[in-house]
């Protein structure tokens, strides 16, 4: 019988189970075609360098859930049967200047970015916010009862007469065509109304 010798014994015990560590962001790095976030990492507790792949929360064809991490954040890494060249950042940790948004402790959603960030909400369709479990197909409410009543109003203003210094009507408005074009568009026309986002009273 062959003896067993130390490789032997290192394939008998080998870990392959996936290695988790924590780390902190040092550099990042994307190549022209934003195919893939590249997260230098260093792993504690032994200092490792390590490049790892970032990780999204949900992810498709030009879809997905995306924000950076930043440099000295700490990370969770996982990298798939020890090897270190297929590393992830599966999730940045909180820390203790992180503040839980007062809404979030009544247990509400909370969507928030970072300071001096915008958030981004982008469809090639359109974008429903509702309330309730409701379709989403209603129109823009504020907007279309705004649009009815400028329409009223920019009517009213052309067709304008009052009371002059002799005590008879004056004529309409000089610029009353002016007011007209605005009503015909982008007023009635609906032009001013978003396409892409729709709420629900």
């Amino acid at each position: 019988m062959k003896p067993i010798g130390l490789e032997d014994l290192k394939h008998i015990f080998a870990d392959d189970r996936l290695h988790m560590a924590l780390g902190l962001v040092k550099q990042l790095s994307i190549p022209a075609d934003r195919s893939v976030l590249k997260v230098n990492v260093l792993v504690l507790p032994d200092m490792l360098e390590m490049v790892c792949t970032m990780t999204w929360d949900s992810v498709g064809p030009d879809a997905g859930i995306f924000q950076f991490p930043s440099v000295d954040d700490l990370v969770i890494v996982g990298y798939l049967d020890g090897h270190e060249d297929e590393a992830y950042v599966i999730r940045r940790c909180t820390s203790k200047v992180d503040r839980i948004p007062l809404a979030a402790l009544s247990g509400h959603l909370v969507f928030r970015s970072l300071a001096g960030k915008k958030t981004f909400l982008v469809s090639d369709t359109e974008i429903n916010l509702v309330r309730g479990d409701t379709p989403g197909n209603e129109q823009l409410v504020l907007g279309n009862t705004f649009k009815t009543a400028y329409s009223l109003d920019l009517a009213k203003t052309a067709a304008h007469k009052h009371i002059g210094n002799l005590g008879y009507l004056t004529f309409v408005p000089d610029n009353q065509a002016d007011f007209l074009a605005i009503k015909s568009s982008p007023v009635d026309d609906s032009l001013m109304l978003s396409d892409v986002s729709k709420t629900e009273k």
